[in-house]
Order: C-alpha cells, then structure tokens, then sequence
C-alpha cells in the first residue's frame, strides 16, 4: 500500500525565531505510481491548506533519500506518516500539526 513520511527541516523547525519559509521532506515509499501519486497529493493539499505560507517542499523516494541521506544531513524531524486509504482522515491531523 502507498505511504508517504513527512519531514520538517529548516530553520521553522529547528526552533529558531527567525525563520524565511517552511522546508518540508516528503518521501514516498516506491516508484510505482500509487506511491508518486499519494506524495504529490499530499504535496499539493499541504499547500492549499497553507496558501500564505512560504512552504518548499521537496519530494523523494525512500530510495533516493537513502542515496543523498537527505534526512540526517539536513537533520529533518519526522511529522507525520499518511497512507493511500486513510489519506482524507489522517490529513486534517497533519495540518493541524504544521500550524502557519
């Protein structure tokens, strides 16, 4: 089943006060299309869902995250986990979560 993991990064959630945007890692977790698919919804209902934010949103497969090490380089935080069949319920938990 398609899952995505997403990441916070940045200076937003490294507690900072002074932060430019939101930097947030989607990784979704093949390339079968399902999965590519549910990482580009998620990608775009988080920016509809926070219009006036300066969000940038970068997406990956879990394997091109394990090539770059995007995530201990970058020292991400996980956020929350959706997958393809409880999408429309766990994503009003994740916006609530990544309150702008």
């Amino acid at each position: 089943m398609p899952y995505v993991k997403i990441y916070g990064f940045g200076s937003y959630f490294n507690a900072k006060e002074n932060h430019n945007d939101i930097d947030l890692l989607i990784v979704h977790n093949s390339l079968a299309k399902e999965s590519i698919r549910l990482a580009i919804k998620s990608k775009k209902f988080l920016q509809a869902s926070h219009p006036s934010s300066d969000m940038d949103i970068t997406i990956l497969s879990e394997q091109e995250e394990k090539t770059v090490d995007f995530i201990a380089k970058s020292q991400a935080k996980f956020l929350f986990g959706l997958d393809a069949m409880n999408f429309d319920l766990q994503v009003e938990d994740l916006k609530r979560l990544i309150l702008i």
